[in-house]
C-alpha cells in the first residue's frame, strides 16, 4: 500500500514555510505531493483489478456511460497530468507508476464530466495498457529499488528506536525542521533563499557536530535526519532528536535551543526553524515528548508517526541529491 495515515501529518510538516517576517505559510507544494500520492494509489488499485472501469449501457435505446469509483478517479486525476506539479518537485525521483499514469491516461485530461460513449473504448484500452505493465521486469526492478531505499532507511531508524527504548527508562523525543527563510518574489509568491546544496550540507554537518558535542550533547542518545528540497522552501532538514528523559524533560525548550543553535550556524541570517513539539497535542497520534520504555502505545506513535514520516514518503517520492550523496541519516545510540 502506498498510503497510510502518517502521510497526512508528513504533508502538513513538509509543505509549510517561514517567510522573512517569521510568518508561517502553507505552500502549494502540499497540493503537488498529495496529487502524486493519489495518482500512485490509483494506479496501484487499477493494477490489482481486472474489470472495465468504464461501461456503455443501452437504456431504452439510448447509450449511457457508467463508471465505477476508479473511473471517476481516473478522470479527476488526469486533469493534473499536464505537469503543474513538476514545478514544486524539481529534484525528486517519482514512483514509476506515476509515469505510467501520465503516459496512458494523461491524454484524457480534456474530458469534463461524464465521457462520451465514443471515449469509453479508448479509456478502457488505455487502462488495459497500463495494467499490462504489472508484470514488466523493468517496472518491478524500479519499484524494488524504491522499496529497498525506503526499507534501508526504515530499518536503521527502527533499529535506533528499539535500542534507545531498551537502554533508557524515559526518552524525550524532540522534532524540529531546520531550513532557510523564504523570500517574496514580486507577483510570484515565495521562493527559496539563495542557498546552495553544498552550503546546506555544510550547515547540517556543523549542526550535527554541535549536537554531538554541544551543551546538551551529554544527554543526546540518538537522532534521525532527512534532507529535502522545495521550490518555495529551498533545502531543509527534518530532524528528530532523542534525549535521556532521566535528565531532560522540557521538550519545547530544548527544541527552541536546537533551533537557535541552527540559526547561529546557518550564516548570513538566513537560518530558520520550526518547533514541532510546540503543537504536539494537535497530532492525533503524537509520539513527541516523553516516552516511557513500558508505554507500548507511545513508542508505537514515536516509531510510526513522530519518526516514521521521515521514511514513509520515500516509496512514492524521493529527493535526489547531487552526486548521490546521503539525504537520510541516523546517529546513535549514545550512552549518557
Amino acid at each position: 500500500m502506498y498510503y497510510d495515515q502518517g502521510i497526512d501529518e508528513f504533508l502538513e510538516l513538509r509543505t509549510h514555510l517561514l517567510d522573512e517576517d517569521g510568518h508561517e505559510l502553507v505552500t502549494e507544494a502540499r497540493t503537488s505531493v498529495q496529487y502524486v500520492n493519489n495518482v500512485i494509489r490509483l494506479v496501484d488499485n487499477l493494477m490489482n483489478t481486472a474489470h472495465p472501469v468504464f461501461k456503455v449501457l443501452d437504456q431504452r435505446g439510448a447509450k449511457v456511460v457508467r463508471m465505477d469509483h476508479l473511473g471517476q478517479r481516473v478522470l479527476m486525476l488526469s486533469k493534473g497530468a499536464a505537469g503543474w506539479y513538476e514545478r514544486h518537485l524539481p529534484l525528486y525521483r517519482i514512483n514509476p507508476l506515476f509515469s505510467l499514469f501520465k503516459r496512458f491516461l494523461g491524454p484524457f485530461s480534456a474530458i469534463n464530466g461524464t465521457p462520451l460513449a465514443s471515449d469509453v473504448d479508448l479509456l478502457n484500452k488505455a487502462v488495459e495498457k497500463l495494467r499490462a505493465f504489472r508484470h514488466s521486469p523493468a517496472l518491478k526492478r524500479r519499484l524494488a529499488n524504491m522499496r529497498r531505499c525506503r526499507l534501508d532507511n526504515e530499518f536503521s531508524a527502527r533499529k535506533l528506536c528499539a535500542a534507545v527504548r531498551s537502554e533508557f527508562r524515559r526518552t524525550l523525543v524532540v522534532r524540529i525542521d531546520l531550513g532557510y527563510v523564504s523570500v517574496r518574489r514580486d507577483g510570484k509568491g515565495y521562493g527559496a533563499a539563495p542557498v546552495t546544496f553544498a552550503k546546506a550540507r555544510r550547515d547540517r554537518d556543523k549542526f550535527l557536530a554541535k549536537l554531538r558535542k554541544g551543551p546538551d550533547s551529554k544527554y543526546v542518545v540518538g537522532y534521525v535526519w532527512k534532507m529535502e528540497y522545495g521550490i518555495d522552501k529551498g533545502y531543509h532538514f527534518h530532524i528528530a532528536v532523542f534525549f535521556d528523559g532521566q535528565y531532560r524533560c522540557r521538550d519545547i525548550h530544548l527544541a527552541n535551543r536546537l533551533g537557535a543553535l541552527w540559526k547561529t550556524l546557518a550564516t548570513d541570517g538566513l537560518g530558520t526553524f520550526f518547533n514541532c513539539n510546540l503543537r504536539k497535542e494537535k497530532y492525533e497520534r503524537s509520539g513527541l515528548g516523553m516516552a516511557h520504555c513500558g508505554d507500548h502505545e507511545k513508542w508505537h506513535n514515536v516509531v510510526e508517526y513522530a519518526i516514521g514520516y521521515l521514511w514513509k514518503a520515500d516509496l512514492f517520492l524521493r529527493f535526489r541529491t547531487p552526486g548521490k550523496l546521503r539525504a537520510f541519516g541516523v546517529g546513535g545510540p549514545y550512552r549518557t
